[in-house]
C-alpha cells in the first residue's frame, strides 16, 4: 500500500478532492492525482478512509455522501454538503480548543490573548450542544481487512473491464448463490458500497451490495460497457439506488428537526411545521436505522411493512434498555 503520509496531509487530499469530484460530469482520478501529486492507489485509499467511518450530525442527515466509480472517473454526489464550511464535530471542537489553549501560552501576550478568545468561544459553542454521540449504535464497521479486499478486487475489476465471479447473499434468502458479474461502476451511498453491472444469471443489470458479497474474484473474460448505460440514473438526489430489493419509502419529520432536514435535500411540506422526505432504498435496514435514529422526531408513513420493520426494532431496543436497566 502506498505511504498515506501524516493524517493531515490525507484530510487536505479529502478536502481537496471530494469538492472536485462533485463538479458536474466528476473528475478522471488520474487527473486528480496529478492535481495532488500521488497515486491513484492512494486516493483510492483515501476514499476507503471516507467510507469506512461514520459520522453523525446533532439531527442526523436526510441523506448522505454517494460516491460513483466508473473505471477512471470519480463523481460525488452529495446535497448541498459543499455549499458552506463543513461542521465540527464535538470531538473536533474539543481538540480544536484544547490545540488553541497550547499555543496560547507560547504566543506573545497580545496574540495569546486573541487565540484565548477563541478557544472560549469554541468551548461555549461546544458547551450548548447537547447532541449525544452515538458513533457504535447502528453503525458497522466496513474497515475489515476481508471487506476492503473485495472492494479493492472489484473496484480494479471495473477499471480493467474484467468479468468477476460473486459468491452474493441476498437479503432475507438462507443461501448464498453464485453470480457472474461485469462490473460497470462502483458506487457507495446510504452507508453502502454498490456495485452495478450485468447479472450473467439474471440476464440483466442489477445493483449488489457489496458486504453481502461473500467471495469475489476474477475471471478470464473482458466485457465492454453498453454505450446507452448511464450510472448516474442509479443515483438521483444523490441517494436513490435501483436493486433486487428496492423500496420507496416515504419518512415524515417532525417540526423540531424539520429546519435541518429542509437542508440536505428534496422535501414535502407535511403541515404544523413537519416535512416528509421519498426514499428508494435498496436496502430497507438502512431506513431502520435511519428513522431510529432520529427517535421520535420521525417517523415511516409507507409502506406498511417497512413501518412494522421500524416499530419492531424499537421494541427490541426498549427490551434491551428495560433489561439492562434491571440487570444494573
Amino acid at each position: 500500500m502506498p505511504d498515506a503520509g501524516t493524517a493531515g496531509e490525507q484530510l487536505e487530499r479529502i478536502l481537496y478532492l471530494l469538492p472536485l469530484a462533485s463538479r458536474e460530469g466528476g473528475v478522471p482520478m488520474t487527473e486528480a492525482a496529478e492535481r495532488l501529486g500521488v497515486t491513484v492507489e492512494l486516493l483510492q485509499r483515501d476514499l476507503e478512509e471516507v467510507t469506512s467511518r461514520a459520522f453523525y450530525h446533532p439531527a442526523g442527515g436526510a441523506d448522505e455522501i454517494q460516491i460513483l466509480l466508473e473505471a477512471d472517473n470519480l463523481k460525488v454526489y452529495s446535497y448541498k454538503k459543499f455549499d458552506r464550511p463543513t461542521k465540527l464535530s464535538g470531538r473536533e471542537m474539543l481538540s480544536l480548543a484544547l490545540g488553541l489553549r497550547a499555543a496560547a501560552g507560547e504566543a506573545e501576550p497580545e496574540a495569546a490573548a486573541e487565540i484565548r478568545d477563541l478557544a472560549h468561544r469554541i468551548e461555549m459553542e461546544l458547551a450548548v450542544s447537547s447532541a449525544p454521540a452515538e458513533d457504535d449504535l447502528f453503525g458497522i464497521d466496513e474497515g475489515d481487512d476481508e471487506g476492503a479486499a473485495i472492494r479493492s478486487l472489484l473496484k480494479g475489476a471495473a477499471r480493467s473491464r474484467t468479468r468477476c465471479r460473486l459468491l452474493y447473499l441476498k437479503p432475507n434468502d438462507p443461501q448464498a448463490e453464485e453470480r457472474e458479474v461485469d462490473p460497470y461502476s462502483l458506487v457507495y451511498g446510504s452507508g453502502k458500497w454498490y456495485v452495478i453491472g450485468y447479472c450473467h444469471l439474471r440476464d440483466g443489470i442489477r445493483a449488489f451490495r457489496v458486504d453481502r458479497v461473500l467471495r469475489a474474484s476474477l475471471l478470464e473474460s473482458n466485457y465492454a460497457v453498453p454505450g446507452d448505460f448511464d450510472p448516474t440514473s442509479y443515483v438521483a438526489d444523490g441517494r436513490v439506488f435501483r436493486s433486487e430489493s428496492a423500496a420507496d419509502v416515504l419518512v415524515q419529520y417532525s417540526s423540531a428537526v424539520a429546519p435541518w432536514v429542509r437542508e440536505h435535500g428534496p422535501i414535502e411540506e407535511a403541515g404544523n411545521g413537519r416535512v416528509a422526505v421519498r426514499f428508494t432504498a435498496a436496502d430497507p435496514g438502512w431506513v431502520v436505522r435511519h428513522v431510529l435514529s432520529y427517535r421520535p422526531e420521525a417517523e415511516v408513513v409507507a409502506p406498511l411493512d417497512v413501518r412494522a420493520m421500524v416499530i419492531g426494532a424499537a421494541s427490541t431496543l426498549l427490551k434491551v434498555d428495560i433489561r439492562a436497566g434491571h440487570e444494573s
